[in-house]
Parts: structure tokens; sequence; C-alpha cells
């Protein structure tokens, strides 16, 4: 949804921005799982320069023949492999306008990512799995935790990732 128009060029909503996220989100991991460079793919999904952005498109167009090769029935075979649910045959991409998650940017070592947050009920937990957040929240408040915390909270500011106060932070 780039400038906030689909591919018809009509404006676009929130729902055609959720399949465009889950898209791309898909062609990345994708082309990550076949080992594609993780730089490229930063540049092209991520980046603001054109420049920069048609050049890892260009590579990872190239990466994408090389390793898929020039067989069309492969290559249908692998995108379909991925793309559907080998057990049910139905499209992963069918939920894609709703559900108990939603798609989001963070900052995550360093890097500006995309995440799904849970947006559903609250889960049941076990005992263990109880234990186990509970140490989990004691190592969040070592010091070594909040500083990371504290860097990765001003890098999200400076790129505009966390809206409230943008380019005021202080920490």
């Amino acid at each position: 949804a780039d400038g906030g128009m689909d591919l018809d060029g009509d404006p676009s909503t929130d729902d055609t921005n959720d399949i465009y996220m889950v898209a791309m989100q898909a062609a990345s991991d994708y082309m990550g799982a076949l080992g594609a460079d993780n730089a490229d793919l930063e540049a092209l999904f991520n980046g603001n320069d054109d420049a920069a952005r048609n050049d890892a498109a260009n590579r990872l167009l190239e990466f994408l023949v090389q390793t898929l090769g020039d067989n069309e029935d492969a290559i249908d075979e692998a995108v379909e492999k991925f793309a559907f649910d080998v057990d049910s045959e139905s499209a992963i991409f069918d939920d894609a306008g709703g559900g108990t998650h939603k798609t989001v940017f963070a900052i995550r070592k360093g890097q500006k990512v995309t995440i799904r947050k849970r947006i559903g009920p609250k889960l049941k937990r076990t005992a263990k799995q109880k234990a186990a957040l509970v140490k989990a929240q004691m190592k969040a408040h070592k010091p070594a935790a909040v500083k990371r915390r504290m860097k990765s909270l001003k890098l999200g500011h400076k790129l505009g990732v966390y809206k409230a106060n943008i380019g005021k932070f202080n920490g």
C-alpha cells in the first residue's frame, strides 16, 4: 500500500493494508528461508531510499533465479508448498483480515522489524509456564536489560516506530 493506494489505484483500506503486510512478511520469510541476504531484505521491505530498494530488489531477483532455476513447475511447486498448509490444503493468507493477532513495527536488536502482537483473550497458562514468566520478568528488570530496552526505545523514537513524542526522547 505505497502512498495510500492499492494496486488498482484505489485508496487502500485497513483490510488491504493487512493483506499487503502479511504478503510482504511471507515473502520476506520465504526468501530468508531460502538464504537471501538479510540486508537486502531489510532494504527492500523497510528501506526509504528508492535507489537502494531497486538495487536490493534486483539482487534478490537474481538470487531467486539462481536458487529456483528456470523450471516453472518447480517454482510453482515451491511457492505452493510454502503458501499452503500441507495438512489442510487451505490458504495461510485467508485469516489476514482478522483473527487474534495484529502486525506492528518494533525495534529488536537494533533493527526495525514487524512482529505479530496478540490482541485476543488472555491465555490460560500452566504452572510451568507461569514459573517461566516469573523468571523472565526477573531477568527483564536487570540493569543490562533495562539499558538494552532504553537503547531500543531511543532508536524506535528516532525512526518513528513509536509515535508519542517523536524526536523528544531523552532516555
